[in-house]
């Protein structure tokens, strides 16, 4: 079923991913929050694993560049919650207040 390295690196990324997000509580992926509520942190990296794997598998037979989704505010861009509320996403001003 598969290279044993490969998905062996694949598992080793998905838990350091559910690792990460499971130590902060704002992750940037609704999928892997809503899985971790419901399941153990390791089915949630097999999940994680397969799912990376599908997207591997869809871009090489597609011959597509892989595109990055917007992601939410992370990292040095979270604020407090008064200036999450006045400003846009990610600290750039809102256009409703100027």
């Amino acid at each position: 079923m598969g290279q044993r390295d490969l998905r062996r690196l694949l598992f080793a990324g998905a838990m350091a991913v559910v690792r990460q997000a499971s130590r902060h509580e704002e992750t940037t992926d609704p999928w892997l929050a809503r899985m971790l509520a419901r399941k153990p942190k390791k089915v949630v990296a097999v999940a994680l694993a397969n799912r990376t794997a599908r997207r591997i598998w869809a871009l090489t037979t597609r011959k597509e560049a892989y595109r990055v989704r917007a992601a939410a505010c992370t990292g040095s861009e979270r604020g407090n919650r008064q200036q999450r509320r006045t400003a846009g996403k990610c600290g750039r001003q809102d256009e409703r207040t100027g």
